[in-house]
């Protein structure tokens, strides 16, 4: 008699799978569209190299995108500050705990210097270990704190001059009442002297 074999199989875990990929993807893709809009510069390094940067890193940069990936960050960043940052990034990558930020200077397209303050931490994806990096510009913090300093500064040496000036006060004060005193002495001592006449006064 003709009769239909039918081979059944169980794909629950192949559509588990398929659901958590899904769900992966979807929670990459809102993951790049917030980083893509977040005003911080941030970025991905792997390898000591940029694999990935946002907007905001191309903005703080002043270089386009195929100029800054795959390079190092450290040819951006000011010379005298390159070690500290290297030393940084790898006490992250290694898990201990570094300071929450680091502020450093880096160089822009022009040559002019940025201060800026990165935090890093380490993450872990299909291709191994890397840092993420967030990164803003607080050149305009640190003028405010130098402005601050310097007025601090002045009012202080403001309290210096006034206490130096009262030290010096007092003994001319003292000084000049002395000097009075002689005179008016000296006023009487003359009239006192006979046959002499009456000194006149100064």
């Amino acid at each position: 008699e003709p009769a239909i074999i039918t081979f059944l199989r169980d794909i629950r875990e192949r559509k588990a799978a398929e659901a958590a990929d899904r769900a992966l993807r979807r929670s990459e893709q809102g993951f790049r569209r917030l980083i893509e809009a977040a005003p911080d510069a941030v970025a991905v390094q792997r390898d000591d190299l940029l694999v990935y940067v946002n907007p905001a890193f191309v903005a703080l940069y002043g270089r386009p995108f195929d100029q800054v990936v795959q390079r190092r960050v450290t040819e951006f960043v000011h010379a005298d500050d390159r070690q500290r940052l290297t030393e940084y990034h790898q006490r992250s990558l290694a898990g201990s705990t570094p300071p929450s930020a680091i502020e450093y200077r880096i160089l822009d397209a022009d040559g002019q210097v940025v201060n800026v303050e990165t935090s890093s931490l380490p993450i872990e994806d299909s291709s191994g270990p890397a840092l993420l990096d967030f990164t803003r510009d607080i050149t305009e913090r640190k003028l405010l704190q130098t402005h601050l300093a310097l007025r601090d500064r002045m009012a202080m040496l403001g309290m210096l001059a006034a206490g130096v000036a009262h030290e010096i006060n007092n003994p001319l004060a003292y000084a000049a009442l002395n000097v009075d005193a002689i005179v008016r002495t000296s006023r009487c001592a003359a009239r006192m002297v006979p046959g002499r006449r009456t000194a006149s006064p100064i």
